[in-house]
């Protein structure tokens, strides 16, 4: 009887992990691999698989073993370029509080990650658990949002900062900008997110990106697969995805 139930509780086992479930047990060796205090990547990275493992959190027998040899190569390239570029672009301990009036709202917050390479350069670096590049090879400009408005904040307060982001399979750097074009730049978003608490805005963001990225060729249809998505592969659309 218990060996009958122990093999029914093996048949109900996912083989796979899906995407949420990837990335959270990605994200957990991401975060014991970039502690500053690590001294032995390797060891560190296979501690936090391991764990993964004793927590039930992979498939059982090989596939879970699959899943764990997967994750480790993943963070472990991602973790080395991580601790690269931190040894290039070292903490400084300033903090400073950043402000900006545009479009009537009131931006304030404080920058406690700045960082200067050996040039006297200000940067900030932000990682990212995940690809930055389509399949053919061109940058998802909307994973980079986030980080852009860090960018222009900091940059519209003066800091004249680069950002990089650190992902898997690209590091794009954003460049320093003055104070004034950061500033005109960020009062263009602030505008925009006026405009959307008011009215629907007329394009989705990856669906933005998409119609820019195929210009040049058919961006309505590019548009409109990013939009709606394909239900015969199938490729979920941006109307699909919470706002």
């Amino acid at each position: 009887y218990f060996s009958q139930a122990g093999d029914d509780a093996i048949d109900d086992e996912p083989f796979a992990l899906d995407g949420l479930q990837r990335y959270g047990a990605s994200q957990s060796v991401l975060h014991a691999a970039i502690d500053p205090a690590v001294v032995d990547l390797d060891h560190s990275i296979a501690c936090a698989t391991r764990r993964l493992h004793d927590e039930g959190r992979l498939p059982p027998a090989g596939f879970g073993a699959l899943v764990q040899t997967q994750i480790t190569e993943q963070i472990s390239a991602l973790a080395a370029s991580w601790h690269e570029a931190c040894r290039q672009w070292p903490l400084t301990d300033a903090q400073h509080e950043l402000r900006h009036v545009g479009a009537g709202l009131l931006i304030e917050d404080w920058l406690t990650d700045l960082r200067r390479d050996d040039a006297g350069r200000h940067g900030r670096l932000e990682l990212l658990n995940g690809a930055l590049l389509t399949k053919d090879g061109a940058l998802r400009h909307e994973k980079l949002i986030p980080a852009w408005i860090i960018h222009l904040l900091a940059n519209a307060n003066g800091l004249a900062m680069q950002t990089r982001v650190i992902s898997a399979d690209a590091q794009p750097v954003l460049r320093a900008l003055s104070r004034e074009d950061a500033a005109e730049r960020l009062d263009q978003l602030l505008a925009a997110l006026q405009a959307g608490m008011q009215a629907p805005l007329p394009i989705a963001r990856k669906t933005a990106y998409a119609w820019l990225r195929s210009v040049e060729r058919n961006p309505v249809a590019a548009a409109t697969l990013s939009y709606e998505g394909n239900s015969f592969v199938p490729i979920p659309g941006e109307r699909d995805e919470d706002a």
